[in-house]
């Protein structure tokens, strides 16, 4: 999905599923603020996906830092 002008059209498109979390291995802050003024909490995760949700049901996952290579008004 592409990056939207001002915001992220990916996050949009995801949103429309409802869900209730997300795990990432990288995000931008717009995106996470996205997701939180949505009730999504985002998670942080490097590897696989059946352990990152293994690892975020035992509560052994925490949230996700802004990608180093974006500001905080872009996306990724």
């Amino acid at each position: 999905t592409e990056h939207g002008g001002g915001g992220c059209v990916a996050v949009d498109e995801i949103l429309k599923h409802k869900l209730a979390h997300v795990i990432a291995g990288g995000m931008g802050m717009n995106a996470q603020n996205k997701f939180a003024a949505a009730g999504v909490k985002v998670f942080g995760y490097s590897g696989k996906a059946g352990d990152a949700i293994n690892d975020m049901l035992k509560n052994k996952i925490g949230g996700l830092e802004s990608c180093k290579e974006h500001g905080n008004g872009d996306c990724h």
